[in-house]
């Protein structure tokens, strides 16, 4: 009985903290929407956003808080690389121009 109860603690929290596929996925998703929408508010000629790249888990108190995207976003008048920060918990996004070098 000690042994089995053993057992299960040791994969209790593996299955935990596991995340699938589909859970990133839909994680990317709703990132990427809510950047996209930050980035291009109503009234905004800005005409394509193009995900560049990703940091999963970033700050907070777990390093988890966050999910940050790189974004590529153009207008006739307007291109810029723009980092988002894509609140986990309360599914805001921050949004900020990323200054060349």
């Amino acid at each position: 009985m000690k042994a089995l109860i053993i057992a299960i603690a040791m994969i209790v929290p593996t299955v935990a903290f596991a995340s699938s596929d589909e859970a990133w996925s839909d994680l990317a998703r709703t990132a990427k929407a809510a950047c996209t929408a930050a980035i291009k508010p109503p009234g905004s000629n800005v005409k394509t956003v193009s995900l560049t790249g990703t940091v999963i888990g970033i700050g907070g108190k777990d390093n988890d808080q966050f999910y940050a995207l790189v974004l590529k976003a153009k207008s006739p008048a307007y291109s810029a690389q723009v980092l988002c920060l894509y609140d986990k918990r309360t599914q805001k996004a921050q949004v900020s121009d990323i200054d060349a070098p």
